[in-house]
């Protein structure tokens, strides 16, 4: 005969293990769902943002003729420069920032809200800051910014511009060439 199994009532150790263990469960799946949604969010509030700033660089020589002065070719300088630019886009214009190592007194900011200073397209960069504003940001040196313009060609990435300075009124020409490194990506932020 068969034996018959009697029914006895679960202790309070077996009853707080089964709370437990549901708790555990019900705990793993919340997490799992939060992790789930976390990255969810992530991905959608990286691709919400809109890029403000575009950095890269533009490296080559820079030569300076001091001819205007007087001085024969012995004198003129050919040095390595590395620019560091930082294109900061607005609502309606754009702001073109510099750092150098031989910043040779040009501008350090050049602003597209000055109709011609700072022109921004899909082909090129190009900037020609008014003489009255590089006048102010020379103050009351010797030194005198008379002219700066130059160009960035986001096609091949060349780079060149010219400063014509003044020291004591006599006239000292320096022109910057070489190539921008970075601008793989700057057609879509223009745009």
């Amino acid at each position: 005969m068969a034996k018959k199994k009697e029914y006895r009532p679960k202790g309070p150790i077996q009853i707080l293990a089964a709370i437990g263990l549901v708790i555990a469960i019900l705990w793993t799946a919340k997490g799992l769902f939060q992790f789930g949604s976390a990255g969810y969010k992530e991905i959608k509030s990286k691709s919400s943002i809109s890029k403000t700033e575009y950095k890269f660089t533009c490296e080559g020589t820079v030569y300076t003729n001091y001819a205007g002065m007087g001085l024969g070719p012995e004198h003129n300088t050919e040095e390595l420069f590395i620019d560091e630019y930082n294109l900061r886009k607005g609502k309606k214009f754009y702001t073109l920032e510099m750092r150098s190592n031989k910043s040779l007194r040009r501008p350090a900011q050049i602003f597209s809200q000055n109709i011609g200073d700072l022109i921004v397209s899909s082909q090129t960069i190009k900037f020609d800051p008014d003489k009255k504003w590089l006048q102010l940001v020379s103050g009351s040196s010797d030194l005198k910014m008379e002219r700066f313009i130059g160009s960035i060609s986001l096609n091949t990435g060349n780079y060149s511009s010219s400063l014509r300075t003044k020291y004591k009124g006599d006239i000292i020409m320096i022109e910057f060439t070489g190539k921008c490194f970075g601008l793989e990506q700057i057609k879509s932020y223009i745009n």
